[in-house]
């Protein structure tokens, strides 16, 4: 008896970049360009035998830890329910909008181009604010 395998393909480089240039798109306002590249982000994952939740991994190569509610939002980017999607990307766009960064910015963190700690909040320490007043009253004190 002998045994059934079955071949796994694995992205290259080339489609890689692709994925992430289709990415990119979801981000546009142009509501079909967005909605034909979703299609064919999930086209492509379905060749590969992948789902929208590996997408985060397969754009950064397995190595980027994001919060899980960003994380769900961007598989919920691939949900066949229509609601469910237009909801994903209104709380993505949101997360954008608080950091003050775009589409492509989250692509680019995803892709490991730029480094991202606002999509892990809970990763990476706050930095120590500094209080204008006092720092103002400091210096004329010094003065």
């Amino acid at each position: 008896m002998t045994g059934h395998r079955t071949i796994v393909r694995r992205l290259d480089v080339r489609e890689r970049e692709r994925l992430a240039k289709l990415f990119r798109s979801i981000g546009t306002d142009n509501v079909h360009e967005a909605e034909a590249a979703r299609s064919r982000i999930d086209s492509l994952l379905r060749q590969f035998g992948k789902t929208w939740t590996n997408l985060i991994e397969l754009l950064s190569g397995g190595a980027l830890s994001v919060h899980p509610d960003l994380a769900g939002d961007i598989a919920g980017l691939g949900d066949p329910d229509p609601d469910q999607r237009a909801n994903a990307r209104r709380n993505i766009a949101e997360l954008l909008a608080r950091h003050r960064k775009n589409w492509n910015d989250l692509a680019d963190a995803l892709c490991g181009i730029t480094s991202a700690p606002w999509l892990n909040p809970s990763a990476a320490p706050e930095p120590e604010r500094v209080n204008p007043l006092a720092l103002i009253h400091q210096l004329l004190q010094e003065y």
